[in-house]
């Protein structure tokens, strides 16, 4: 009988996708940069659900629902530049098999957080309403 270990395979995420990340982080923290190059429009596909926003750096994303810091608080939002583990939206919405957005209204400022090794395939657009 031999003895076998069964190695367990950290999921594999898109090399692309991570590059994209790092632009934005980077770019988030240079300031001759307007609000608009601090974002990309993207399109996922999750486990078959379309997920359609804006790919923003985990500070814009952790900024976007903590309340403001005083200068007396520790900066608890830092992530280690290296740690791409997750891909953060604004302005998100999801698509499943019927076509209608969730949320179906207009709303602003909804952030969302998902892990970079569930994510089946990506397009750098900004899915519309017709």
């Amino acid at each position: 009988m031999s003895d076998k270990v069964e190695q367990i395979r950290e999921p594999e995420k898109d090399k692309v996708l991570v590059l994209l990340i790092k632009q934005i982080e980077e770019a988030e923290e240079n300031n001759n940069l307007s609000e608009e190059e601090k974002y990309i429009d993207i399109i996922l596909n999750v486990h078959g659900m379309i997920v359609s926003g804006e790919l923003v750096s985990y500070k814009t994303y952790v900024d976007g629902f903590i309340q403001p810091k005083t200068d007396n608080e520790q900066d608890e939002t830092a992530v280690e530049s290296e740690d791409r583990s997750y891909i953060h939206l604004r302005n998100v919405k999801f698509y499943l098999s019927a076509g209608n957005p969730i949320p179906a209204n207009d709303s602003k400022e909804i952030f969302w957080r998902g892990k970079l090794s569930s994510i089946d395939g990506f397009s750098l657009a900004k899915l519309l309403r017709t």
